[in-house]
């Protein structure tokens, strides 16, 4: 067998054990609660930021209702 061909395969099996590991992951549920923790902690650190960002403006605007007179 050519290497190239043999190079394929090897690849082939590897892609096939992973897939065939995801899958099995998938059927447990310990590691749905896992992904929903991650995903959850990702949106969290990447969302803080923009939470932030929102919070300064709603903060000024809190003040300035606050002291404003009502017409």
């Amino acid at each position: 067998m050519p290497k190239e061909l043999m190079g394929r395969k090897v690849m082939m099996n590897k892609i096939m054990a992973v897939k065939d590991w995801v899958m099995a992951r998938m059927a447990e549920r310990t590691s749905w609660d896992g992904a929903t923790i991650i995903g959850g902690s990702v949106l969290i650190l990447m969302g803080a930021p923009i939470i932030e960002m929102l919070a300064w403006p709603a903060l000024a605007w809190g003040v300035y209702t606050l002291i404003k007179e009502q017409v």
